[in-house]
């Protein structure tokens, strides 16, 4: 799955169900996540692997409540490496959510602008 895949189908559900606040709330959804990226940079600095956990976490969770699936695996493989604190392969796999992150958000909001 490419990392900028989305799940059309869910965000057309959630634009059905929010109505005109859909494009805000997504907003605020991208907003989170770039907080999310910005703290998953410090995972070559921190001895704390557990809240890097924590972080890569919650960014799989927003990508997928928003529809960004890619973006979800991306950050699950992240996760992964964190729980088993491996952090050579942590930061190759933050290094591709840093690649995927920007492209992901603008398919997405380009969907929202088009659908919404």
């Amino acid at each position: 799955m490419q990392a900028n895949a989305l799940d059309e189908t869910a965000i057309r559900q959630f634009i059905d169900d929010i109505g005109p606040a859909a494009k805000e709330l997504i907003g605020h959804f991208v907003t989170d996540i770039r907080d999310k990226i910005s703290e998953l940079s410090h995972i070559p600095d921190t001895a704390d692997i557990t809240s890097l956990t924590i972080h890569a976490h919650s960014l799989k969770g927003l990508s997928r409540s928003c529809g960004m699936v890619g973006m979800s695996d991306v950050a699950y493989e992240l996760e992964t490496a964190c729980r088993e604190n491996n952090r050579d392969r942590a930061a190759t796999h933050f290094s591709d959510v840093q690649k995927h992150a920007e492209p992901a958000i603008k398919a997405l909001i380009s969907f929202v602008d088009k659908n919404a």
